[in-house]
Protein backbone atom coordinates (compact mmCIF):
# COMPACT_ATOMS: atom_id res chain seq x y z
CA UNK A 1 0.00 0.00 0.00
CA UNK A 2 1.27 3.57 -0.66
CA UNK A 3 1.46 6.29 0.90
CA UNK A 4 -1.62 8.06 -0.53
CA UNK A 5 -3.90 5.35 -0.04
CA UNK A 6 -2.67 4.45 3.53
CA UNK A 7 -3.31 8.12 4.34
CA UNK A 8 -6.89 7.92 2.80
CA UNK A 9 -7.55 4.58 5.12
CA UNK A 10 -6.19 6.29 8.19
CA UNK A 11 -8.56 10.05 7.74
CA UNK A 12 -11.51 7.55 6.69
CA UNK A 13 -10.71 5.43 10.01
CA UNK A 14 -10.50 9.06 12.08
CA UNK A 15 -13.53 10.82 11.09
CA UNK A 16 -15.78 8.02 10.93
CA UNK A 17 -14.71 7.30 14.34
CA UNK A 18 -16.74 9.79 15.81
CA UNK A 19 -20.41 8.91 14.15
CA UNK A 20 -19.59 5.11 15.14
CA UNK A 21 -18.40 6.02 18.27
CA UNK A 22 -21.53 7.54 18.69
CA UNK A 23 -23.46 4.72 17.88
CA UNK A 24 -20.98 2.60 20.52
CA UNK A 25 -19.92 0.72 17.64
CA UNK A 26 -16.60 -0.96 18.49
CA UNK A 27 -13.40 -1.17 16.36
CA UNK A 28 -14.27 -4.22 14.36
CA UNK A 29 -17.60 -3.39 14.04
CA UNK A 30 -16.93 -0.14 12.28
CA UNK A 31 -14.11 -1.84 10.29
CA UNK A 32 -16.54 -4.48 8.87
CA UNK A 33 -18.98 -1.90 8.39
CA UNK A 34 -16.55 0.26 6.01
CA UNK A 35 -15.42 -2.69 4.68
CA UNK A 36 -18.87 -3.19 3.30
CA UNK A 37 -18.79 0.49 1.49
CA UNK A 38 -15.23 0.14 0.48
CA UNK A 39 -15.12 2.44 -2.43
CA UNK A 40 -17.17 5.30 -0.76
CA UNK A 41 -15.34 5.23 2.49
CA UNK A 42 -12.14 5.81 0.44
CA UNK A 43 -14.07 8.38 -1.51
CA UNK A 44 -14.44 10.13 1.30
CA UNK A 45 -11.08 9.76 2.74
CA UNK A 46 -9.35 10.56 -1.12
CA UNK A 47 -11.46 13.80 -1.11
CA UNK A 48 -10.63 14.83 2.73
CA UNK A 49 -7.02 14.12 2.13
CA UNK A 50 -6.75 16.17 -1.28
CA UNK A 51 -8.52 19.08 0.34
CA UNK A 52 -5.97 18.83 3.76
CA UNK A 53 -3.03 19.34 1.17
CA UNK A 54 -4.47 23.15 0.12
CA UNK A 55 -3.09 25.95 2.78
CA UNK A 56 -4.87 28.05 4.87
CA UNK A 57 -8.21 25.70 3.66
CA UNK A 58 -7.02 23.15 5.50
CA UNK A 59 -7.52 24.47 8.97
CA UNK A 60 -11.29 24.75 7.86
CA UNK A 61 -11.29 21.28 6.47
CA UNK A 62 -10.85 19.12 9.50
CA UNK A 63 -14.30 19.94 11.30
CA UNK A 64 -16.21 19.76 7.95
CA UNK A 65 -14.46 16.89 7.55
CA UNK A 66 -16.24 15.54 10.75
CA UNK A 67 -19.72 16.76 10.18
CA UNK A 68 -18.67 15.34 6.20
CA UNK A 69 -18.26 11.58 7.92
CA UNK A 70 -21.47 11.62 9.77
CA UNK A 71 -23.53 13.55 6.92
CA UNK A 72 -21.66 9.58 5.17
CA UNK A 73 -22.65 7.46 8.18
CA UNK A 74 -26.15 9.07 8.34
CA UNK A 75 -26.66 8.57 4.47
CA UNK A 76 -25.33 5.30 4.58
CA UNK A 77 -27.06 3.91 7.83
CA UNK A 78 -30.41 5.34 6.88
CA UNK A 79 -29.94 3.06 3.70
CA UNK A 80 -29.51 0.14 5.43
CA UNK A 81 -32.49 0.50 7.69
CA UNK A 82 -34.74 0.98 4.81
CA UNK A 83 -33.36 -1.86 3.25
CA UNK A 84 -34.16 -4.23 6.36
CA UNK A 85 -37.19 -2.70 7.18
CA UNK A 86 -38.38 -3.75 3.45
CA UNK A 87 -36.85 -7.31 3.79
Amino acid sequence: MNGVAFGQCMLTFQYIDYPADNHKLGWNEMLAWLREKRWQSLGFGGSVYLVLLIPVVNILMMPAAVAGATLFWVREQGAETALARQG
